[in-house]
């Protein structure tokens, strides 16, 4: 198993690993009907409004991808996912997502569950930038892809563009804000 993005996390009755590799995430996407990035906004403190399977879900494959056994994981999540009160494991959730988005270990996304924000800053999901992105390249609701879809028009568009995409000037990004709201 690889350690990439895969995070120690205190939940339920010990300290588990979790890990959303490529298969947990393909599982996930299909299962909840929405990419993780969508998942990770319904999750995250601002909006804090995931549906109960969002938050167990993840957490389930979490546990799988982080080496626990599928059936001892479906346990867990039924023990301490499904008979506690859900906003214990909410950021949970939230914080297996943004390392499998991100790509991050467990040192990094300690500041999600202490609840301080400004320490959690460098790691924050930009999704303007997304968006901006999105409409350079003529993707119009970048939300609605999966993960794999992304990855695969990000990576189409770097190869005909000559390498990456840099961020957009504050000019570009009211441009584009203005021509995706109809302006």
């Amino acid at each position: 198993m690889s350690r990439h993005a895969a995070i120690e996390l205190d939940w339920g009755d010990g300290t588990y690993t979790f890990r959303l590799g490529l298969e947990e995430i393909e599982e996930l996407e299909r299962k909840r009907d929405c990419s993780v990035f969508e998942l990770a906004r319904r999750m995250s403190p601002q909006v804090a409004s995931p549906r109960s399977g969002d938050i167990l879900d993840t957490i389930r494959l979490g546990l799988i991808g982080g080496g626990m056994a599928p059936v001892a994981a479906l346990g867990k999540v039924r023990h301490y996912g499904e008979r506690r009160p859900l906003h214990e494991s909410r950021l949970v959730a939230f914080a297996v997502l943004l390392a499998a988005i991100e790509r991050v270990q467990t040192e990094d996304i300690e500041a999600v569950l202490s609840g301080n924000d400004e320490a959690f800053e460098p790691m924050r999901l930009n999704f303007a930038e997304i968006i901006v992105s999105a409409a350079r390249m003529g993707i119009m609701q970048p939300m609605l892809l999966s993960l794999g879809q992304w990855a695969a028009a990000v990576r189409v568009w770097n190869q005909t563009q000559g390498g990456t995409v840099s961020p957009p000037t504050d000019g570009e990004f009211e441009a584009a804000v203005a021509r995706a709201s109809g302006a």
